[in-house]
């Protein structure tokens, strides 16, 4: 996915005239990318282990909190407005500054309205989703592939900052991070999954 020049324009016009409020959006925008990355690889161990309810709302919360670092990411929106704002704002936002502007596909963000589907049905209305095993397995290659189109869009707007973003990953806040929420096998599955898309030193 090419990103459009007048977004590049807005993007480095900000870099440029606020230098510190830019880094302060790229180190959140990271943790969201961190807790994404957790989210996806407990999900999909919880669906491993055939935990059909933790892997579906697991699933939801990756491409939400990717959607949140994005969004910490464009130009156009201050930090206290990303901060603290609803699911629905989340989606609205993506579709409208991100999906509708052809930065992200289409498919990100239908993708992202199916999950939340499921989540809110798994949160608040036991019983309506049938088939939660089947419909998590049809979708997950789906979602996979959004997710990487996510993290390439993220490393397109922050080519310049990866090398300081990749030692934040790897030797900062990641670490630490994985220490609190993560087991052994899923902190490997995690720096596996990092490396892979080359987000860590």
């Amino acid at each position: 996915m090419k990103i459009p020049q007048k977004f590049l324009g807005s993007l480095f016009g900000f870099k440029k005239n606020y230098p510190d409020l830019w880094e302060e959006k790229y180190r959140l925008a990271t943790k969201r990318l961190l807790s994404s990355t957790f989210f996806l690889i407990s999900a999909k161990r919880c669906y491993k282990n055939e935990n059909k309810l933790l892997s579906a709302i697991g699933y939801y919360y990756s491409i939400f909190h990717l959607s949140k670092a994005l969004l910490f990411l464009h130009p156009q929106h201050s930090i206290d407005d990303i901060q603290g704002i609803s699911h629905k704002k989340v989606f609205n936002l993506i579709q409208a500054q991100f999906v509708q502007r052809k930065i992200l596909s289409n498919k990100f963000g239908s993708s992202f309205d199916y999950f939340k589907q499921i989540r809110e049905a798994a949160n608040y209305k036991m019983g309506s989703w049938i088939s939660l095993s089947k419909t998590l397995g049809d979708e997950e290659h789906e979602l996979l592939v959004c997710i990487a189109e996510g993290i390439s869009v993220f490393k397109a707007i922050c080519k310049n900052e990866m090398g300081h973003i990749r030692s934040l990953i790897g030797d900062g806040i990641g670490d630490d991070w994985m220490d609190s929420y993560l087991s052994e096998d899923e902190a490997q599955e995690v720096v596996n999954f990092f490396l892979k898309h080359d987000l860590t030193t």
